[in-house]
Parts: C-alpha cells; structure tokens; sequence
C-alpha cells in the first residue's frame, strides 16, 4: 500500500461531520473533525479520488509544518522547519497566503512577507501569469500550521476572477 499523508479538507461551517462521513466512503483513513474542516490520511490515489468526488470538501491542504509562530522570530522559526526544496523548484513562482484568528499578528500580509523573506530556494517571488504554489500559513493564537493546497490547485482558472 503506499504511503499515506496527512491531510485537511476544509469545509464550510456546520458541514464538518458530513464532510468526515464522505472522506470515509471515499477511502480517507483515521477521519477526524476538526474546526473548519476534517484531519485524515489518505494515500495520492485517494487524495485524488476525494479532489475529484467530494461534494462537501473546498480544499484539500498538506500540512508542511506546525509550531508555534509568537513574534517575528517564532515566524521565521516555523518557516525554516519547512524543507521548501522539496516543495518549491528553482523556477517555481509562488504567492503566500496568511490567516490569522486571535493572532498577536495583526497583518496578514506582514505575516505572508516575513515568511517568505525566509526561502532560499532562490525562487522567484512572482509572475505576470501568477503563481504556480500557493503555501499557506494559518495562525490561531500562537500556534502556526504551513500547507500546501493539494486542490483546487493555485493556478485554477476560478480563482483568477
């Protein structure tokens, strides 16, 4: 069987535990409710299934890194756990989305900036045809999670309205 990551599907509010029952039809293994969303395993060929088959899910996420993210320092920390490498290629062009929920960050977009002050994978910072990744760092209080969207992919054509 092959490897099974660790993913999150969020979804819209009071939709959790409908959403938890079709990832288990679907194939998701370890299903958890969480706020927003749903935890659960999932192999790449599930992952896909459930991209494509999930009526409920709005996006499915790749957890890089979590950690706590308290000040610009706590920032760069959590940043620098992840193996951008790995997830970012030379050529890559790439664009950071930052939420913040009871956050001592009161800006998303100082968050977004410092952490991408951060890579030196030596991508490049953007693109008149725009991003090919879209990492995202959540922040809730102190605590900070990077992920990566598995789908609708960052250059989907509905996103660019």
């Amino acid at each position: 069987m092959a490897r099974r990551l660790p993913l999150f599907a969020t979804a819209a509010r009071g939709t959790e535990a409908l959403l938890g029952d079709e990832l288990t039809e679907l194939g998701a293994a370890r299903v958890r409710l969480d706020r927003g969303g749903v935890r659960f395993l999932a192999n790449l060929d599930e992952a896909l299934r459930i991209a494509l088959w999930s009526r409920i899910a709005m996006r499915l996420l790749w957890p890089l890194a979590e950690g706590e993210a308290r000040g610009a320092d706590g920032l760069y920390a959590l940043a620098h756990q992840v193996p951008w490498e790995e997830h970012l290629g030379r050529d890559t062009t790439f664009a950071v989305e930052a939420t913040l929920r009871d956050s001592e960050h009161r800006h998303s977009g100082f968050v977004a900036l410092k952490s991408r002050t951060q890579w030196s994978t030596g991508s490049a910072p953007g693109s008149a045809a725009g991003p090919t990744s879209t990492p995202a760092i959540r922040i809730s209080g102190s605590s900070g999670t990077w992920r990566e969207r598995i789908f609708p992919s960052p250059w989907t054509w509905w996103e660019r309205r």
